[in-house]
């Protein structure tokens, strides 16, 4: 996998590697110097959160003086719910955008966050997204609401972690989970009391036994410190791969000069690529590390899973009679299924 994954991202990185050393002439001291603040949802010290650093850090340093970009951690300057029409006002000017926050207001959002047991793997995501197109539908979407749809990635895979074992769909019964999007939905749909909060305000829900559990990216079982109260890890995934996102103001995108706009977009790939790989690393310091924290992986059963794929195949079905941008989408996504082995 590893190997396919430097198929992908290579190329790319290369290039902006090229044009962030090159492009930019060297200015003089007078130059303008554009602001921009990054809202993140991610938490100060968590693994994602060091990667976006590294990023903004590397386009600034990069920028010959001209950019200077500030990461803001999560809900800092406006709850993550706000931060389309954010950027829309350009209050912000760059965000992690997860388009599962944000259904009701660009529907296309569902399909970029993904379903579960559509992607299997990062590879998948890479390959859906870039070589079959389904980023352009959603560029185009987001475009509409006065936003220019950035960047994706392959995170982890998203996991179900709990305070109790979770084997079967008559457990599932009841069971108080944060989830999001949806996942949500699909939980709600089979049983699932489901709750929604910020990563920032878990540990203590699921110490006061507010949540029993949390289906999210693998990394935030360790970033969040879950392990200590949640011990149940369960397998398997219910994404192959999660698939966060990043877009940009177009108001602020607009007034940089044309060949600082052409370096910022040019950046695309390279913050792809920390943040996939960087998840990588931290996704298989999680799985070795269960043992030392007393915490154990349990296999679902087949009922708990199949209901879960049938629920999530009805949802992408549900898509096509939306739009017709949405359509096209779903006959993507199918397409991409039936390539992999997916779907019959």
């Amino acid at each position: 996998m590893k190997r396919q994954l430097v198929k992908y991202w290579l190329p790319p990185v290369l290039a902006s590697l090229f044009v962030a050393l090159l492009a930019l002439p060297l200015e003089a001291a007078q130059t303008k110097v554009y602001e921009w603040k990054f809202q993140t949802n991610k938490t100060p010290g968590s693994s994602m959160y060091n990667a976006e650093k590294w990023w903004v850090d590397w386009v600034n340093a990069h920028s010959s003086g001209r950019l200077k970009i500030t990461l803001y951690p999560a809900g800092q300057i406006v709850k993550v719910d706000d931060y389309i029409n954010a950027l829309r006002g350009n209050l912000i000017q760059i965000a992690t955008t997860w388009g599962g926050y944000y259904t009701g207001y660009i529907p296309e959002g569902g399909l970029q966050a993904g379903l579960p047991m559509i992607v299997r793997s990062r590879t998948d995501v890479q390959y859906l997204f870039y070589d079959l197109g389904l980023i352009e539908p959603i560029r185009e979407a987001f475009a509409e609401k006065g936003v220019h749809f950035y960047a994706i990635n392959s995170l982890g895979p998203i996991m179900l972690w709990s305070k109790r074992p979770i084997k079967t769909l008559a457990d599932f019964k009841g069971f108080k989970v944060r989830a999001s999007g949806d996942v949500a939905k699909i939980f709600g749909t089979i049983g699932a009391s489901v709750v929604s909060l910020p990563h920032e305000e878990s540990f203590t829900a699921l110490q006061l036994g507010t949540i029993e559990g949390y289906a999210t990216p693998i990394g935030h079982y360790k970033d969040l410190k879950h392990y200590e109260v949640a011990k149940y890890l369960m397998t398997p995934a219910i994404q192959g791969a999660s698939i966060d996102a990043w877009s940009i103001s177009r108001k602020a995108l607009d007034e940089l000069p044309a060949d600082l706009r052409a370096y910022v977009l040019a950046q695309e790939p390279i913050l792809n690529w920390i943040t996939t790989w960087r998840s990588e690393m931290n996704d298989q310091e999680v799985l070795n590390s269960l043992a030392k924290w007393n915490a154990q992986a349990i296999p679902m059963a087949e009922d708990l899973q199949a209901a879960i794929t049938a629920e999530s195949l009805k949802m992408l079905d549900s898509y096509s009679g939306r739009s017709a941008r949405l359509a096209k989408m779903v006959e993507i996504t199918k397409r991409f299924m039936k390539e992999r082995g997916y779907l019959r």
